[in-house]
């Protein structure tokens, strides 16, 4: 196992349950959590723990990155989960969520799942027409560089999909400069991804929470993968993919802790 970073904070009191651990997404790291997320979490009360993913961050292997495996990264997953004293709440986002649901078909423990701005149960086929339609030259070039980078590399493309039409301009460099390369061999993974049995899926508490202007995964996708979990997807109006605006960051930390408490 490479050595993953790993971000804990606590709550000025005892928490109110079981520790919540993030899980970032594509070409992110546990710095995507720290625009204001962990804190609003600690402050309603809960100890909170943000890893990154093998090659992402500052956690190893940034080296063998373009084939890290959807598979590696549950192993990283549950190898941070394994060393929390109770089994965590986990909340994964985009690609991260797509590991959780991997993670608890595997029999994996936690308290609990939430799944935001969820790559879809059946696999990313969806976002990957999207991009060929707007931008056939990036698909071309992910493809014959074995990199993803060129999806997000202009910062114009990366508020394209990730961000709203309301992030700064200086915002919107302020954040590109932390993105990354993501592992060309997940995102195969994902492409060719089968929607996990029924009867794999274990009951365990689960919420879907997805953006109503999500450009990457559709509220049609969202609503398809709660029905997979036996859930109803709850959808944000308004919200885009990524959650580093305000607005965005608080609305679905107070749902994430809605769905917490309810847990006690």
């Amino acid at each position: 196992m490479p050595k993953l970073e790993l971000i804990h904070r606590k709550p000025a009191g005892t928490p109110n349950g079981p520790p919540i651990l993030l899980v970032h997404g594509g070409w992110g790291g546990a710095w995507c959590w720290e625009y204001g997320f962990i804190d609003k979490l600690t402050g309603l009360g809960w100890e909170v723990y943000a890893l990154s993913l093998r090659g992402h961050g500052k956690s190893e292997g940034r080296d063998k990155l373009r084939w890290a495996s959807i598979k590696n990264y549950v192993d990283d997953v549950r190898s941070v989960a394994d060393s929390l004293p109770t089994p965590p709440l986990i909340v994964g986002h985009s690609m991260g969520a797509f590991v959780l649901q991997r993670y608890l078909t595997k029999g994996h423990p936690a308290a609990a799942v939430v799944l935001l701005s969820s790559v879809p149960a059946a696999g990313i086929r969806g976002f990957t027409k999207r991009l060929i339609r707007r931008h056939p030259v990036l698909w071309l070039r992910c493809n014959l560089t074995l990199s993803l980078m060129p999806i997000i590399e202009k910062p114009e493309h990366f508020r394209e999909w990730v961000l709203g039409p309301e992030t700064t301009e200086e915002r919107v460099l302020e954040l590109h400069s932390h993105v990354q390369d993501e592992s060309y061999r997940a995102v195969v993974d994902m492409t060719f991804a089968l929607p996990p049995r029924r009867k794999n899926i274990p009951a365990i508490p689960m919420t879907v929470i997805a953006g109503e202007n999500d450009a990457i995964v559709t509220v049609k996708e969202a609503r398809r993968t709660a029905r997979r979990f036996g859930v109803t997807a709850d959808v944000v109006p308004g919200m885009p993919h990524g959650l580093f605006e305000p607005q965005w960051r608080d609305e679905v930390a107070e749902r994430v802790d809605k769905f917490a408490r309810s847990l006690t």
